[in-house]
């Protein structure tokens, strides 16, 4: 069955056929555009973004909608992907629920995959995954307002790999280089969560030009945390101020776990959190060479 799709910049109509199989989808192949029926949704090609200066490569706006970028790439132009330009952003969706977003390489946009309320509407939206995503570059990888992050790859990002606000279930995500030109960065940021959960997710390489730096870190706002932050990997090559995970202090106190991380080159391993067991820094290795008790080549300790 074919879509309408709307596109961004002249509001006329585009009609792209269906693709032939089991999972029949609509084509996107120009971009901007904006998905504003329900439905499936897929590129066959690569996607170039021409230079804009506002807004997002595609936008939905309706709710059930599945996006499979079936792995190729939105890719942005140079002048937008310095990470400097105004937040030019692969895929953003609007209010849109039941919304999955999966199987997308993103390179030189200033902006990932962001999904969230706009205008008047102030319920976050429901049904949000955004899975098995590359997401290379920009400002931040992931912004969102709650849902599952599951299975995506995050590198060289700015200030946040990962920002969420709401409840959220963030698992078995990669995050590779994430740098803060103004502070201390975060590479998986969560504010006002309950009930949520932060787990498997490897990161490393995280720092800042100053301040202290965090692999995993939750804020409160208006509201007490419950969060449980379980079998994540957390590593620098260097010595980096702050805490691999930082649990929010304060009146959310309690209400955060932290079980079996593991972490490696931060000053603190976990701070603020409760602590469930099994968190404990990547301690070099050693043998015994002439009697003594020695650090095998390369290795070296946490904190």
């Amino acid at each position: 069955m074919n879509r309408l799709i709307k596109t961004a910049v002249s509001g006329s109509l585009l009609l792209c056929a269906s693709v032939a199989g089991a999972q029949a989808c609509t084509v996107i192949d120009t971009a901007p555009v904006v998905i504003n029926q329900p439905g499936r949704y897929c590129l066959d090609a690569n996607l170039v973004v021409p230079p804009m200066p506002y807004g997002s490569a595609i936008t939905i706006e309706a709710n059930h909608v599945t996006l499979d970028c079936r792995h190729h790439a939105i890719i942005g132009s140079p002048a937008e992907g310095d990470g400097n330009a105004p937040g030019i952003g692969a895929i953003r969706g609007r209010n849109s629920n039941n919304l999955a977003v999966r199987n997308c390489v993103v390179r030189g946009l200033p902006a990932g995959i962001a999904v969230g309320t706009y205008g008047t509407v102030f319920l976050p939206p429901l049904g949000v995954v955004i899975e098995d995503n590359h997401l290379d570059g920009g400002r931040i990888g992931v912004h969102a307002e709650g849902g599952i992050i599951r299975g995506n790859t995050l590198v060289r990002n700015l200030y946040s790999a990962i920002f969420i606000q709401g409840n959220v279930d963030i698992i078995d995500n990669t995050v590779d280089g994430v740098h803060d030109p103004e502070g201390g960065a975060r590479a998986i940021s969560v504010l006002v969560s309950r009930g949520s959960v932060i787990s498997g997710n490897r990161i490393r390489n995280v720092s800042g030009v100053s301040g202290e730096s965090f692999g995993i870190a939750t804020s409160y706002f208006q509201g007490s945390n419950a969060i449980s932050l379980r079998d994540n990997v957390v590593t620098n090559a260097g010595q980096t101020q702050g805490a691999a995970v930082l649990c929010n202090p304060g009146e959310s106190a309690g209400y955060e776990v932290a079980t079996s991380n593991l972490w490696l080159g931060f000053a603190t391993g976990t701070s603020n959190c409760v602590d469930g067991g099994g968190n404990r820094a990547l301690q070099a290795p050693v043998r015994q060479v002439g009697g003594e008790t020695t650090k095998r080549l390369g290795a070296r300790a946490a904190n």
